[in-house]
């Protein structure tokens, strides 16, 4: 009688044996009109026979449905009577939520809040005020961008801004399933429900995110099918399991992203309008980070301190490095940029200069062409200009600079006769030429990529 779940037991001959406080509730009949009689005598839902295997339905009684579970007593594995427990439903949703975030919330979590997007530019200000007032809505998103814009950290950010930050976060990648694998991910499924099935079944992402957020990147490599089944699951908030009857009810926010043209691929058939308009009630666009490139270094230097934790000093950058990699198109955004860090890590030096560049960047980036020297007295031919041109290049590969009373002693030791004033005056035609950077005071001089390109082809 202390039981919150009503339970009513029958015997062999389908009569009532015992019917605690709960049941009678539920039935709105008091017991002494029920024990010992007939199962006739409970609503219909109770007078189906018994089986061996315990059997689970959802009935209907005063308006409220009930999980009522038929367990059968066996004797001598023989049927001698059986016992119906009643759960209402929604206590029963509440506790397989309940279990599914104990199990899941630490597997699926969003790391990310607004606070780690890097940038200053007012692209990026933009994104960030518009996705902090749709993450106080319910409301689906759906995020477009190129590849590496950092879709799923704007859409964690979104979900640990909402009020569902406490419930999981479940992301999943549409192209990385073979199609007929994705909607048993997607939904879930029983046993039995198809070879190789789990005998347990398995729950799918959207049961596992209730009251969560699922997060469907790449959207569009989604096979017309499983668009399919999605849509009825966005429109009814319910899946039902492969395999399965039972509609499971959710509640979950769905965020998409794609780095696709979705409405050109409606119009030519390749995805259903009816979803993308269910999906794109919200619409989030990441800007590509050549058309911020403000924002550049700033992420740059970033990830660069934050993976050199190891040394005590902040890595800086040589103007012209920054110059030259803001001038770079990115066409792989900030995960690009990612891989350049890590070069940088394993190759650079501090601080980064023009010759720690990766040549995917350097080679790709625009670059100022080399201006011819003038034909003069002093033209880049004569063999002083050579010599001094080569001892910048070796200072250079040894990254550092060399000054002019060091080029003289090293003329003097090179028996190449020159005087201060020559190289003085060499150095100044080479600047005025781009080929060096002459520094003040005791600095010295460094060469330039267009120096160092001039002596590695010989033109001289």
């Amino acid at each position: 009688d202390n039981l919150i779940e009503g339970v009513i037991s029958v015997d062999a001959d389908n009569k009532v044996t015992a019917i605690n406080r709960a049941a009678e509730k539920i039935i709105c009949s008091p017991r002494r009109e029920l024990l010992n009689k007939s199962v006739k005598n409970l609503p219909e839902a109770f007078w189906e026979e018994f089986k061996i295997t315990r059997e689970e339905s959802v009935i209907r009684l005063n308006q409220t449905d009930y999980v009522c579970i038929q367990t059968p007593i066996l004797e001598d594995s023989k049927i001698c009577g059986g016992i119906f427990t009643l759960y209402e439903k929604s206590n029963v949703e509440r506790m397989e939520h309940t279990a599914r975030v104990e199990s899941y919330v630490n597997e699926h979590n969003a790391r990310y809040k607004f606070s780690d997007v890097i940038g200053e530019s007012d692209a990026i200000r933009r994104i960030i005020y518009t996705s902090k007032k749709y993450a106080s809505t319910n409301s689906n998103i759906l995020i477009t961008g190129e590849s590496g814009t950092g879709k799923e950290l704007f859409a964690q950010s979104i979900h640990n801004a909402s009020q569902r930050k406490r419930n999981p976060f479940v992301a999943i990648n549409c192209a990385a399933f073979p199609r007929d694998i994705l909607p048993s991910e997607l939904f879930g499924y029983v046993e039995g429900a198809f070879t190789g099935a789990s005998r347990k079944g398995k729950p799918g992402l959207f049961e596992i995110a209730n009251y969560g957020t699922v997060f469907l990147d790449e959207i569009a490599e989604m096979d017309y099918n499983t668009q399919v089944n999605l849509l009825r699951v966005v429109q009814e908030r319910y899946v039902i399991r492969l395999g399965s009857h039972r509609p499971i009810n959710i509640n979950c926010r769905i965020i998409a992203a794609t780095n696709k043209d979705l409405p050109q691929m409606v119009r030519e058939g390749k995805f259903r309008e009816d979803l993308f308009f269910r999906l794109n009630v919200l619409s989030l666009e990441i800007p590509p980070l050549r058309s911020r490139k403000c924002d550049i270094i700033p992420i740059l230097l970033h990830y660069l301190n934050k993976n050199n934790f190891l040394k005590k000093n902040k890595v800086t950058i040589s103007r012209e490095a920054c110059e030259l990699l803001q001038s770079y198109s990115w066409p792989g955004n900030i995960r690009e940029l990612r891989n350049v860090v890590e070069y940088f890590l394993y190759t650079g030096h501090d601080p980064i200069t023009m010759e720690d560049l990766p040549p995917t960047v350097f080679h790709r980036a625009p670059q100022a062409p080399i201006r011819q020297l003038p034909e003069t007295p002093q033209q880049p031919s004569s063999d002083v200009f050579r010599f001094v041109l080569e001892q910048l290049y070796q200072a250079s590969e040894a990254r550092q600079p060399i000054g002019r009373e060091r080029l003289l002693q090293l003329a003097r030791d090179a028996f190449v006769p020159t005087s201060q004033q020559e190289i003085r005056s060499i150095l100044a035609q080479m600047a005025d030429q781009g080929l060096v950077r002459v520094s003040r005071g005791r600095g010295g001089s460094q060469l330039t990529p267009e120096g160092r390109q001039l002596y590695e082809t010989g033109r001289i």
